[in-house]
């Protein structure tokens, strides 16, 4: 009998476990364990100080009536209450009154978040004194249309925004498949805009392939982005990089263009993992912030550049809110290559732009390197996997017996305890 090592995955809010022969592990995809001794509240108060191509926050609110801060949603880890605190500290120093401060989740089109959720994600303290408000990407009544970007995307945004004196958005920065990097101008859009504008955006980055926009920070999708975010003038951002623990380990302030650039050129190393062959299967757990198909897709968005053609995806995730409540076109059509998600479009049998890019980029893997997906999942059950396209299995033994089963006793394996995104290059 081979010897076999244990890796625990994450599987939303537990760890499982799952045994792969030793001989076949190639290696853990991992971001390197940093610890930092720079604290949240001194490394915000520092880079507060010392803003990138902008004047300082306090500076920019000296005699502005009101003020919104956007800031990410639970899908989106960060110290929060430690990055807020002082920078709504500069606005009432600059004479803003605290009741004239909103702090608007910028959801996307995610789904709301609960008092409970908010409550925890901001502070007690900060939930308690601040109105703290979800974005309503849905009601066209708390949206405004401001006209379109000179390639015609159109520019639904949350009226709070619009009518904000001054504009401040709070983000980590990391690879993307639609921007090519979080944060900055992300914020804005997909943020705190309309649903016809995401949906735009995304598909428009549904038309290009993995490797021309993930990871890169130009690129046509932040370009529509950023023009936005122009228009409506973004005044000033807080942008960090994370380390696996979810701790600040760097942090930039200032314009949404070029502190946003100073901080991807920091983060890039850190997202960057070097591989020197490519493997049979790749297996890959789910964080709890991830709680649904559509923060999973069908595996990450790298998995094509570690795989052979023709290999597995076997995915851990518990899904404990199903495939996508917001956007049931997803389950309705399945994952499929962009051709065909195009061709529903056209028909006019996909209207949800928002649901025909996830469509696409859940079958990129499959039309790229014919990529096999095996899900393992308490919250989608079997019918809805095929509905998806995926195969299923029960737990993370029958998954890997299945993947082993189709590649063969010498089956090469990569493993990533969660779908962490990544910048892999071959060496």
């Amino acid at each position: 009998m081979k010897k076999e090592i244990s890796v625990n995955f994450s599987y939303g809010e537990q760890l499982i476990q799952a045994n792969i022969p030793e001989a076949s592990l190639i290696k853990l995809l991992e971001f390197p364990k940093l610890n930092t001794e720079i604290k949240s509240v001194d490394a915000i108060l520092n880079a507060l100080e010392n803003p990138i191509g902008s004047l300082k926050l306090r500076e920019i609110a000296i005699g502005k009536r009101n003020a919104v801060v956007i800031i990410p949603d639970r899908t989106r880890p960060l110290p929060l209450s430690n990055i807020l605190l002082p920078v709504l500290n500069e606005l009432i120093l600059a004479g803003i009154p605290k009741e004239k401060i909103k702090i608007l989740i910028g959801l996307g089109t995610h789904r709301s978040m609960t008092s409970k959720e908010i409550s925890v994600f901001v502070g007690q303290n900060i939930a308690n004194h601040y109105e703290v408000i979800n974005h309503a990407w849905w009601d066209y009544n708390q949206l405004k249309d401001i006209g379109y970007t000179k390639n015609g995307t159109p520019i639904i945004l949350n009226k709070l925004v619009l009518d904000a004196d001054i504009k401040i958005a709070i983000g980590s920065v990391k690879p993307h498949r639609v921007a090519g990097w979080s944060g900055g101008a992300k914020m804005i859009q997909p943020g705190v805009s309309g649903n016809r504008t995401t949906g735009a955006t995304h598909w428009l980055a549904a038309r290009y392939p993995v490797n021309e926009i993930l990871g890169k920070e130009n690129n046509p999708v932040r370009e529509e982005i950023e023009e936005i975010a122009k228009i409506i003038g973004l005044d000033f951002i807080i942008n960090c990089v994370l380390n696996r623990d979810h701790e600040i380990i760097e942090i930039f302030t200032g314009s949404f263009i070029e502190a946003h650039r100073a901080c991807v050129a920091a983060a890039r190393p850190y997202y960057t993992i070097n591989i020197n062959e490519l493997a049979d299967i790749l297996i890959v757990g789910t964080s709890s912030f991830a709680s649904n198909m559509w923060a999973n897709g069908s595996g990450p968005n790298w998995a094509e550049f570690v795989l052979k053609r023709g290999g597995t995806v076997i995915l851990l995730a518990p899904c404990p809110e199903g495939i996508s409540v917001e956007h049931p076109e997803v389950e309705r059509y399945g994952y499929m290559p962009f051709g065909k998600v195009k061709d529903l479009v056209d028909s006019n049998l996909i209207k949800d732009l928002n649901a025909a890019s996830h469509i696409a980029f859940g079958g990129e893997k499959f039309s790229s390197k014919n990529i096999h997906c095996i899900l393992v999942s308490d919250g989608v059950n079997l019918q809805q996997a095929k509905r998806l396209g995926l195969d299923y299995a029960k737990n993370p033994e029958e998954a890997i017996k299945k993947a082993f089963m189709r590649h063969g006793a010498n089956a090469r394996v990569y493993a990533c305890s969660e779908t962490y995104s990544f910048i892999i290059e071959t060496t």
